[in-house]
């Protein structure tokens, strides 16, 4: 999961759902209360994708 966040540009829904995770919203609290931050953070903070 951290990989694709990094590494890839896959929409967050899809992400969670090939991590096995249902729910988006339950994706994105335990990520939140794992990391300390969201998926997207994450990315945006870690990425080798520059944003615009």
């Amino acid at each position: 999961m951290l990989h694709s966040l990094r590494n890839t540009d896959l929409p967050l829904l899809q992400i969670s759902e090939e991590s096995g995770y249902e729910s988006h919203s339950y994706f994105i609290r335990r990520f939140r209360k794992i990391r300390g931050c969201t998926p997207g953070q994450y990315r945006n903070r870690e990425s080798r994708f520059p944003s615009g």
